[in-house]
């Protein structure tokens, strides 16, 4: 049981307590701002080095890929305690070293990065990225002038759904152990005209991917970061 949730019982029992014995006029819930360490000693892992992000499809080009790789690294550069190693850094040591999904989470491979790299904790991840293009129906209703009353009619339109999964994990560069991980998930979906959806297909997945991928890549560094919740408290009036 988290420290949350036994937090949450103590103070419920404590106000049925407090109502048992001297009676209860109202009890009153009070947001309260607590503070949530993170789930890494970063006392302990201060150096991450974010490793190339691999598409385990191979649907993303390598720019995608890299901007997926520096938008983790801008974002943990915000954790307060974290030192990030600079991308340039990464290139020059890892450069000749292929980074597969066969081998992105091979502790050896982890604890061999990490001892190139100077750092203590290294950072990887695997996407995968789809796109789907689905035909449907609705009705539509209009008022026809010339017949004086409502028309109904048939429209079809093609939706485009992109759907992206994203797992992250924190590793400890010197065993290869794995301290902290999250599954996460994008999605976006909008009705196009056959003619966008041509045009989509011809520029490729574009910056679409990236786009998708930034919301839980905040998710996943708010995981790691030090920060505040609020939690629920009784008040016994």
């Amino acid at each position: 049981m988290s420290d949350s949730i036994l937090g949450r019982c103590a103070s419920l029992l404590a106000s049925v307590l407090v109502c048992f014995h001297v009676g209860c006029g109202s009890t009153v819930v009070v947001p309260l701002r607590v503070s949530v360490a993170s789930p890494i000693d970063l006392g302990t892992y201060p150096t991450f080095a974010v490793v190339p992000i691999v598409d385990q499809d191979g649907r993303l080009d390598s720019e995608e890929l890299y901007a997926l790789s520096d938008m983790v690294r801008q974002e943990l550069e915000h954790v307060p305690g974290v030192t990030m190693i600079a991308e340039s850094e990464t290139h020059d040591a890892l450069g000749s070293d292929p980074i597969t999904p066969e081998n992105i989470d091979d502790p050896d491979k982890i604890s061999e990065w990490g001892g190139l790299l100077g750092a203590s904790a290294v950072v990887t991840g695997r996407i995968r990225y789809y796109v789907f293009n689905d035909i449907q129906t609705r009705p539509v209703e209009w008022w026809d002038q010339r017949q004086e009353r409502y028309v109904s009619q048939v429209q079809t339109y093609l939706v485009r759904t992109q759907r992206l999964t994203m797992r992250l994990r924190v590793y400890d560069a010197r065993t290869g152990k794995k301290l902290v991980g999250k599954v996460l998930h994008g999605r976006s979906s909008q009705p196009q005209s056959l003619a966008g959806v041509v045009l989509q297909e011809i520029a490729g997945s574009s910056n679409a991917a990236v786009r998708l991928a930034t919301e839980p890549v905040r998710e996943f560094v708010r995981l790691i970061a030090p920060h505040f919740e609020y939690e629920e408290r009784y008040l016994v009036r």
